[in-house]
């Protein structure tokens, strides 16, 4: 039987006050829309709404105690597991020798000059967990004991969802992880970036469905124009991205010095590209993130007649723009696009036996598109432009949409998208899962939550391809 732990009764707790939350929003809604009605109309209430209003503020009420109850016991629960803590920690310093220190004086325990030396995160948890190593158990626990002391001196990049919940990885391994977050997730990376909320496997954000009028006023003191804004609520699903490196006995309890950045660099590859994944198709059921392209509500260009072209594909994509400049009223800032779309782009010609994508240093003239000469410094997942927005490539989009098995392009403004995450998005759950004792193998899970939305504004996003007829449209290109 699993142990329960005060952090665990905490969790609970607030996971049970964002449900509370969320059903307090609708009865203030439904009191709110009668009395607007009301209002509206310069009467009181009649029998039937009052009643609604009655109902609807017993239930609130209600509701409000029974939080005010869940918070009350979630700061006990709270303060109960910090004095366990620090009881445990006070027991384990004076265990070895050093009251009244802090953990975190000298060096990291685990740091690039400790893996070259043989001390191992990955096998420390291994000897730990799989053998009870009482050494690699007292390694691992004055590791959290400063990973903790980090979040408490202020540094935000160590801090979970569940904090010190599952063992955080090295700051040098996390550091290791942010060349491989830009190559495993380009648009998931192009996103709105937003701290994850601290409880819940989902919230609610406003999405505004009529907005306030502006309009000139005819004469001095006439009437001037009036509308009363409209919000719906938008839940947003927090998903969990788990994912499992088998690893061999013989790597971790005789592996070469380093072999901790191998493991990580996998699983933080494995993580990303899971992520990416969700951020673009994830479906919204089953556990997943609502993805883009299954978010109601985002433009879709007409489908291609043909086999595509240079030209029609400019047209499209223009279409696109047009799309979210007519609808968001605000400009789209990025094209995205599957490697094989934008390499197929590049190897075409024009009658003359001229590229129509150039490298930007030849000083083009009109161009259908430019390759760009020098990475971008602020964004080196650039590529280039078309039809004047920067492109940005990922491997993550589906290449099989539709009838035709088409490749899709996203034209789309970034700052409408949002992403949830824990610190600087690296995987920062780890521990060992089941074993095959017939095979010498242990499994490695690495875990995480976030959570994803294009809903707030569905019309800032436009999707090019994936509705042809077979044979038409983005279909694989050949070279």
């Amino acid at each position: 039987m699993a142990t329960t732990t005060y952090a665990d009764l905490a969790s609970n707790a607030r996971a049970r006050i964002t449900t509370l939350t969320a059903q307090r929003q609708e009865h203030a809604a439904t009191i709110l829309t009668v009395r607007a009605l009301c209002d509206t109309e310069t009467r009181d209430p009649n029998e039937t709404e009052a009643e609604q209003v009655r109902a609807a503020a017993a239930r609130r009420d209600a509701i409000d105690a029974e939080i005010e109850d869940l918070r009350s016991r979630a700061e006990e629960y709270d303060r109960e597991a910090g004095m366990a803590s620090r009881s445990a920690d006070r027991a384990r310093q004076e265990g070895r020798g050093y009251e009244n220190q802090s953990a975190t004086r000298g060096p990291a325990v685990y740091n690039p000059d400790s893996a070259r030396g043989g001390t191992s995160f990955f096998r420390d948890m291994y000897f730990a967990d799989q053998l009870g190593s009482s050494d690699a158990r007292e390694r691992q626990g004055l590791h959290q004991m400063q990973a903790r002391e980090t979040v408490l001196a202020g540094n935000e990049r160590a801090a979970t969802t569940s904090t010190f919940a599952g063992l955080i990885p090295p700051q040098y391994l996390v550091d290791e992880y942010a060349p491989v977050a830009r190559a495993g997730r380009p648009i998931a990376n192009s996103a709105r970036r937003l701290p994850l909320p601290p409880e819940g496997m989902a919230f609610i954000i406003p999405r505004g469905t009529v907005g306030t009028d502006v309009e000139i006023q005819t004469a001095e003191n006439t009437v001037v124009a009036t509308q009363d804004p409209q919000t719906l609520n938008l839940t947003v699903p927090v998903a969990t991205a788990a994912g499992h490196q088998p690893v061999s006995r013989q790597t971790l309890e005789r592996g070469i010095p380093g072999i901790d950045q191998l493991i990580f660099a996998d699983l933080a590859a494995a993580y990303a590209i899971d992520v990416d994944r969700q951020v673009i198709s994830g479906t919204g059921a089953s556990g997943q993130a609502f993805g883009i392209l299954n978010t109601a509500g985002i433009g879709q260009s007409t489908a291609f007649t043909a086999a595509v072209t240079p030209q029609t594909l400019y047209s499209k994509t223009a279409g696109a723009v047009n799309t979210i400049e007519t609808t968001r009223f605000l400009p789209p800032d990025v094209v995205f696009m599957h490697p094989r779309r934008w390499n197929w782009l590049t190897s075409q010609f024009d009658t003359a036996g001229r590229p129509l994508v150039v490298p930007n240093p030849q000083g083009p003239l009109n161009a259908l598109g430019v390759v760009e000469g020098v990475p971008n410094l602020m964004m080196p997942s650039i590529v280039g432009t078309q039809n004047g927005l920067p492109v940005i490539l990922d491997a993550s989009l589906p290449s099989n949409v539709g009838a035709a098995s088409e490749d899709v392009e996203i034209v789309a403004r970034r700052f409408d998208m949002i992403l949830w995450e824990d610190g600087d998005g690296a995987p920062r759950q780890l521990r060992f899962e089941q074993t095959l004792g017939t095979q010498l193998t242990v499994e490695l899970v690495a875990y995480d939550y976030f959570a994803f939305t294009a809903g707030r504004f569905p019309t800032a996003v436009a999707v090019v391809g994936g509705n042809s007829a077979a044979g038409f449209g983005l279909v694989a290109p050949t070279f």
